[in-house]
């Protein structure tokens, strides 16, 4: 990783530029093999992760200096990571049919309900149920099923990594590599309280496609002079797909074996919608053509989400326990990239080292993403942008102190359209009324109504000096402008929208200017020894021109009144400053360790695009009466964590220690590695409680949050983790064999990662007296109009069902009572409350605030 003042060859770049390299065929046939899992520890621990890598390569027959490799990964993880504690917490799913209840009604018609079979899958089973009958027992031994401890139902994701190479080298130094990359990542989400409506059930497919040609030619090498250079093509695609899944597909990937899943998720509502979306579907939002394609479902309010009764293993009323409907988001995007870059490196004599060079990108980007019944807060978009750069940069090396000058040119060109007035398209009175089926009125109603990007441009300076001040300390300072382009989905939202569909608290990107970042660091490196290093850096980073939506003022196109509307500045800047800590010691030929400290203080007055609308856009000013206006200066961010220790400790024992001995043979090619951190909390801004609900950190105040100090005034708890890795090594034939252990979190530490932000607590009462006490109310309401309720509130569900207005409610609430109760078919204060607790410390408890918990993995590696 490559901090400080970045080389002018580099774009985009804020903070560092973190280096890899891949692996190349060697001159002989040379492979390996490993694997890894959590599967031996339990449930409690384990989340299914499996992982399988394997790796080939070697030099083509009959063809001098022409090298061939290639890998595969397959990594499967039957549930997401979830925190501590999260083990003991029971959630359920649906498994099957329990029951159909008939309703007769007056008019002698009968419906039937289907009451859901619901089991337990987190936590630990025999805590819910009891002997007292058939009923009570089923649900005492859950059905039969296996609970699952840590993991979510449906909760699943499988990675896929293939990559391959060609390699030629030539005369001194010189090669040419082509490399081919292609990976999926499949996932399901666990459906949390949807586990009634399958309809529901969500999932996402990403795949990315990468070609890369590389040509590094040494023109020339002396004594003093060289030149050489290096020409990178690249050819990359990233497709995506996320929403509601397709019914046969839901059910055939469930509950994949280790977590891998070879099938192809399809997902329902997209059946012929254009993937990617293509300009047509663009034109039909911006015209909004009745006869086009803009949403799937568009309008088809019969699959509006619903809950019908008591159908939910709480036996609640209300809480969003849907048993019907498919009111989902789903995202489709497509991002192809044709990147190219050529650097010349020209030692030109024992003085200068220059560098030259330009590079350049072309993106076709096809985004879409939407609720599948409403426009409302949609995204949609075909766009070709560009992005261009020059550089050049002079080393001059005058012995002890060496002095690098350099200058970057970019350019970028959104290559989109913005309306003239945001949130007005085919809304703006400009526009042709047959701009959906004549293309010359729809180009003419572009040209009036919509306004083209223009290119942006930007000189970015770098300087670089390091000098020795003794034999064993050195000096270097960098100062640097670096510029980022604009993120697509944060500059082009809302552009096609109108707000005839969505309203103003819907965003609307602008053709805004780079972002920019002004950096200045130096530092100091001694050494007190061989084995003793310390390194102390200080920094300051200003950024200028941060990404931030603002409310502003814009004429109504058509009623000529004044409309505040969210869009996109260059609006926020800020600054960060700190010092950087490291010492390195070599403790001996078999130890090695290294501890580092960071002081930082961040500010800036947006922790990122959306925090002023986040926060206090909704708050009204006491001194003016009108909306807070945003900040004219730099607070705390989101992110500002003030102090960060990080350390790590290498021990090893080669091959021949004590050779000869019992010890050596048992302890040779035995490494074991510590890392640890311990870091301050992050910050957050505590609110008025009114029992909303908002969590932190990165808050949104939501529709009625009011702050309670001055933003982000109160910090988060310490959090601390130590990693341990211990592996041993052993040959057999011409086999080296690895196997190892992986230890997350060894001492099990409790780390607060959360809280809410009305109470600064991982508990809040009222919010919790107000999601629970309504159900209360509810229940002891029906209870009484079917004359079941009692003197001391206990509901009688032993006199029959015949009383209640919903049959199927009555049936729900003995298996409630069953389930959180003794099953004597009285359903007491205490089981509502035991019935109702589990529901919200299910989905509002302390453990969703908690991280992660030790979590073990073991595995092999073989090479040959």
């Amino acid at each position: 990783v490559t901090t400080g003042a970045l080389g002018v060859e580099f774009s985009d770049a804020q903070s560092g530029v973190i280096s890899y390299t891949t692996k190349a065929g060697s001159e002989k046939i040379t492979g390996s093999v490993s694997s890894e899992t959590d599967e031996p520890f339990g449930n409690s621990m384990s989340v299914g992760f499996n992982r399988f890598e394997g790796s080939l390569g070697g030099p083509v027959p009959n063809v001098k200096n022409l090298r061939w490799f290639g890998s595969a990964v397959v990594q499967g993880q039957s549930s997401d990571f979830r925190g501590k504690d999260a083990d003991t917490v029971p959630v359920f799913i649906v498994a099957g049919i329990d029951a159909v209840v008939p309703d007769t009604a007056a008019d002698g018609n009968v419906t039937q309900t289907v009451l859901p079979r619901f089991v337990q899958y987190s936590g630990q089973c025999g805590r819910f149920g009891s002997a007292a009958n058939p009923l009570a027992q089923a649900i005492q031994s859950n059905y039969g099923f296996d609970c699952q401890g840590r993991r979510l139902a449906m909760n699943w994701s499988t990675l896929i990594q293939l990559q391959g190479n060609l390699q030629y080298t030539y005369g001194s130094g010189s090669s040419v590599r082509l490399t081919g990359v292609a990976n999926g990542n499949q996932q399901r989400f666990n459906p949390g309280r949807n586990i009634a409506d399958p309809a529901l059930f969500q999932g996402q497919h990403t795949w990315q496609r990468l070609g890369v040609l590389n040509w590094n030619h040494q023109v020339t090498r002396s004594a003093e002079r060289a030149l050489s250079l290096n020409l990178n093509l690249s050819w990359a695609r990233d497709r995506s797909v996320a929403g509601a899944l397709d019914p046969t597909s839901d059910i055939e990937t469930r509950d994949p074996m280790g977590g891998i899943e070879f099938k192809t998720l399809r997902f329902a509502g997209f059946e012929g919608f254009p993937f990617p979306i293509t300009d047509q579907v663009v034109r039909d939002i911006r015209t909004n053509n009745p006869a086009g394609l803009r949403v799937p479902l568009l309008n088809r309010f019969d699959l509006r989400n619903a809950q019908s009764g008591r159908l939910n293993p709480y036996g609640l009323q209300s809480g969003a326990f849907y048993t019907a409907g498919m009111s989902v988001t789903g995202t489709l995007l497509s991002e192809t990239r044709y990147i190219g870059r050529l650097v010349v490196d020209w030692q030109a004599n024992r003085y200068h080292r220059f560098t030259l060079g330009g590079d350049a990108k072309k993106t076709d980007l096809a985004y879409w993403s939407s609720n599948l019944l409403a426009q409302i807060f949609m995204d949609a978009y075909v766009v070709h942008p560009v992005q261009y750069g020059l550089f050049a940069a002079d080393r001059l090396d005058l012995g002890d102190v060496v002095l690098e000058l350099g200058l970057r040119w970019d350019y970028y060109d959104s290559k989109a359209l913005f309306s003239n007035t945001p949130g007005f398209t085919f809304g703006d009175p400009l526009w042709s009324p047959n701009a959906a089926t004549n293309t010359a009125a729809y180009d003419s109603s572009l040209a009036r109504v919509f306004t083209p990007s223009v290119g942006h441009r930007a000189l970015s300076p770098r300087l670089r000096v390091s000098f020795p001040v003794t034999e064993k300390t050195g000096f270097r300072l960098s100062y640097s402008h670096q510029v980022q382009s604009p993120e697509f989905t944060t500059l082009l939202s809302g552009t096609n929208n109108d707000l005839s569909f969505t309203n103003t608290n819907d965003t609307f990107g602008r053709d805004v200017r780079f972002g920019k970042t002004i950096l200045f660091e130096f530092g100091v490196r001694h050494a007190f020894s061989q084995d003793l290093v310390l390194d102390v850096s200080a920094y300051n980073k200003d950024k200028v021109s941060d990404l931030a939506y603002r409310i502003l003022p814009f004429t109504d196109p058509k009623t000529g009144a004044t409309t505040s509307i969210n869009v996109l500045t260059n609006g926020d800047f800020g600054n960060s400053k700190g010092v950087d800590f490291k010492l390195d010691y070599r403790l001996s030929n078999y130890v090695n360790a290294s501890i580092a400290y960071t002081f930082q203080v961040s500010k800036n007055t947006g922790s990122d695009p959306f925090t002023y609308l986040n926060t206090f856009a909704r708050q009204v000013s006491g001194l003016t009466g009108d909306r807070t206006l945003p900040p004219e200066q730099a607070q705390r961010t989101d992110d500002d964590r003030t102090h960060n220790i990080v350390g790590a400790l290498a021990f090893t024992l080669p091959d021949g220690w004590k050779k000869g001995t019992a010890l050596g043979q048992l302890g040779r090619n035995v490494s074991a590695f510590v890392t640890f951190y311990a870091r301050s909390g992050l910050p957050y801004t505590l609110l008025v409680n009114n029992g909303d609900g908002q969590t932190v950190p990165h808050l949104s105040f939501g529709l009625g949050g009011r702050a309670a100090e001055n933003l982000n005034a109160s910090i988060l708890p310490w959090t601390r983790n130590v990693d341990v890795r211990v592996n041993k090594g052993f040959r057999v034939g011409r086999f080296d064999w690895t196997v190892y252990a992986d230890i997350r979190n060894i001492f099990n530490f409790k780390n607060i990662d959360g809280v809410y932000a009305e109470t600064g607590d991982v508990t809040n009462a009222l919010l919790k007296d107000k999601t629970l006490s309504p159900e209360l109310q509810n229940l002891q309401s029906q209870a009484t109009q079917a004359n079941a309720l009692t003197a001391d509130g206990s509901i009688d569900l032993t006199l029959g069902c015949g009383s209640w207005g919903i049959k199927a409610d009555c049936e729900s609430l003995k298996r409630v009572e069953a389930r959180f109760g003794d099953g004597d078919g009285i359903y007491t204060k205490t089981e509502q409350n035991r019935a109702l607790d589990a529901f919200y410390n299910a989905f509002y408890g302390p453990q969703r605030f908690n991280g992660q918990p030790r979590h073990i993995r073991v595995g092999f590696e073989l090479n040959f």
